[in-house]
Formats: structure tokens, sequence, C-alpha cells
């Protein structure tokens, strides 16, 4: 006779602590977003370069800038946009193109990758209106930039990590490494 009562309780006492685990989770997310925000906030009197070098999201590019014998090229004055994939993003190459793109044969290569993520001019995710937007990088070829909802594109990569504010310029984080055509 009590188990209908007994099965309310259930349901309610359920219902009641997934919602509590759902607002909890969301707490967590959020101030995880804070962090990576205030994380950003405070480098914005280091340049490019130092940034890049000491975020731990792009120490795969700091490491292919080195390599390219490119450290200088941002931490110079001016103001730049700096397209920088995440360790992710390099992660995601086929298998053995880093390693390959590392070696000093091919220094001409990553080069011309890596100043195919650099634009001289200071982009914020802001500056783009919803129009597609194109501009020359620094290896010459041009990037097709794009924003919608709040969601930016260069070329076929999304920004994952935007405006992350230099003394030079600004940083976007990206999700794939983007190549110039041939």
């Amino acid at each position: 006779m009590n188990q209908p009562h007994e099965e309310y309780i259930m349901l309610r006492t359920l219902t009641t602590t997934s919602i509590a685990a759902l607002v909890a989770s969301s707490f967590f997310f959020v101030a995880q977003a804070h962090d990576h925000e205030d994380r950003d906030k405070d480098k914005s009197d280091y340049d490019i370069a130092k940034i890049a070098k000491e975020d731990d999201r792009f120490s795969t590019f700091a490491e292919a800038l080195k390599a390219a014998d490119m450290e200088d090229a941002l931490d110079s004055d001016g103001s730049y946009t700096l397209f920088a994939p995440t360790n992710d993003a390099f992660d995601a190459l086929p298998e053995g193109t880093l390693e390959s793109l590392l070696e000093s044969d091919n220094q001409d290569r990553l080069r011309d990758i890596l100043s195919y993520h650099i634009v001289e001019e200071k982009l914020m995710s802001d500056d783009i209106n919803g129009d597609e937007v194109r501009k020359e990088t620094l290896q010459g070829s041009e990037v097709r930039i794009t924003a919608s909802y709040g969601n930016v594109q260069v070329n076929n990569a999304t920004v994952t990590y935007p405006d992350i504010e230099a003394s030079n310029g600004v940083i976007h984080g990206i999700d794939t490494v983007i190549m110039p055509t041939e």
C-alpha cells in the first residue's frame, strides 16, 4: 500500500540529486573557463614569443619555432596575430609528419608552415564580424577567417583559445595545423 509513496520519494530524491550534480558541474566548467581567461589576461606584458614558450598549450609550436630558427620573429615590436596550433593540433598530424618537419633538412618547409600562421596585424576575435576576411600571412599566402555565433575559423581550423593578448599582438590557439598551398 505504501509502495507508490516510496517510489514518489525515491524519484523526487533522484531528481533533486541529479539537478544538484548538474548545477555543481556547471560551476566547475565556468571556473575552468575563468582560469584560462585569467591566465591569458595576465600575460599582456609579454611578447608573443615569450607567451608561446611559457604556455604549456603551445609548447610544440615553441619547439617548432626554435627548430625553424624563428624565435626572434615574434619577439620584436610590431603588431601581429599568431594562429598558434595547440599541442593537440600537432599531435593530430599524420604519424611522422612533425618529426620530419623538425629535422634540419626541412627547415625551409617548417618556416613556410609556421609563417603561414602569422598575420602582421592585430586581429581580435571581435574584429571578425561574421563576414569572411582574408589576410596575408608572413609566408605570403592568404588565410580565410570567418566568425559565426562566436565561433572563429581560420581556414579549416577552429579557434579554441581566442584573444590571448601580448605586448606585440594577439595569439589565438587553434585546433589544427593549417598548411599553405604549395
